[in-house]
């Protein structure tokens, strides 16, 4: 991915502040021109992580394309080695490998449905969506794939890494020169590959109604993050965005009910639309914390807190590394490589 959540809102407030003064008939198309150039100036970024050739092995070509197309995290670590800087994995993607595996090799028509919480910086959007869409996109398992998140310009920055990918990256060139480059439709927010996958971006709450490719009609959904830390705060805000994804997302597809339908996120408020999802046995739903469990010693962590609060953070450190073993003792976290206590 180009860029987090977090990044676009500093982003998005500091080029508020910078057309502050901007005459109001101008504003949007600057500021829109800025994000557009921003993200132009991360995807170059992304690309310098690219090898400029491919270390893989011609003659295992054929080997490696037969087990990329049933095996997920082999398609991903063989050919964006790039995302698995961090060592080791966590149960929600070992979970994600499980779900993209059940939606693209489906041997029935009939769509699934999956909800899935998990914290922030544990890799979910990356897999989700970008590296599951490209998987489904070089192996032709899915010829329409819509995908939503709560800001548009995220899920933009999102196809413009997949585009990235299709563009530069010599893995997927060396093993599937009929997929890579640009193909006959390459905007921001939308484009279509060379082997006739189109992928399109969306914020959520948008009109959705006769969104098509040709005669195709969306066969993968993907809501990643549909909700925001303000938006989510009223009741009435959550019963309109429910209505919008059960009315308008949960039709986008044909008739005969084959859309798949991946819904991801972190949980922010107790009613969220996430969360009301996650009550829903038909929606397959999976929670996974951060810290899966606790500390045996939480005395010593109010003392932390309390130290934190009342002193500075180099005087609670201090006071940490000085008991880590006691305060570490009995905690066990989601993905310990990444994210420690």
């Amino acid at each position: 991915m180009l860029f987090s959540k977090e990044e676009l809102d500093e982003f998005l407030i500091s080029n508020e502040q910078k057309h502050e003064n901007t005459p109001n008939e101008l504003k949007g198309a600057m500021q829109r021109k800025d994000f557009l150039e921003w993200m132009d100036e991360l995807k170059n970024e992304l690309k310098t992580q690219f090898l400029h050739e491919s270390h893989l092995d011609p003659t295992l070509k054929e080997e490696r394309i037969k087990r990329a197309s049933v095996d997920f995290d082999y398609f991903a670590r063989t050919y964006f080695p790039h995302y698995f800087t961090i060592k080791g994995e966590c149960g929600l993607h070992l979970h994600l490998n499980e779900v993209f595996t059940k939606i693209a090799l489906k041997k029935e028509s009939k769509g699934e449905k999956h909800a899935i919480a998990a914290p922030r910086a544990h890799g979910k959007s990356t897999y989700t969506s970008q590296l599951f869409p490209l998987w489904c996109l070089v192996f032709n398992y899915k010829s329409f794939i819509v995908e939503i998140s709560d800001a548009v310009e995220l899920m933009e920055g999102m196809l413009e890494a997949i585009k990235a990918e299709l563009e530069d990256n010599p893995h997927l060139k060396l093993d599937f020169p009929e997929v890579v480059g640009i193909g006959k439709t390459w905007r921001v927010g939308e484009f279509v590959s060379n082997n006739g996958v189109k992928i399109k971006a969306f914020g959520s709450g948008k009109r959705l109604r006769g969104v098509r490719y040709g005669v195709k009609r969306p066969d993968l959904v993907i809501l990643d993050d549909l909700e925001n830390d303000t938006n989510v705060r009223s009741k009435d805000q959550r019963d309109k965005l429910e209505d919008w994804v059960d009315e308008a997302v949960l039709n986008l597809g044909s008739a005969d009910g084959s859309l798949d339908v991946l819904y991801i996120g972190t949980i922010l408020h107790n009613d969220s639309v996430l969360s009301r999802k996650l009550k829903l046995g038909f929606w397959n739903p999976k929670v996974f914390r951060s810290i899966e469990e606790f500390p045996q010693r939480l005395d010593l962590w109010d003392e932390y807190a309390t130290l934190y609060r009342n002193t500075d953070f180099n005087t609670a450190h201090q006071f940490y590394l000085k008991n880590k073993a006691l305060m570490d003792k009995g905690a066990k976290v989601l993905w310990e490589e990444a994210k420690s206590l």
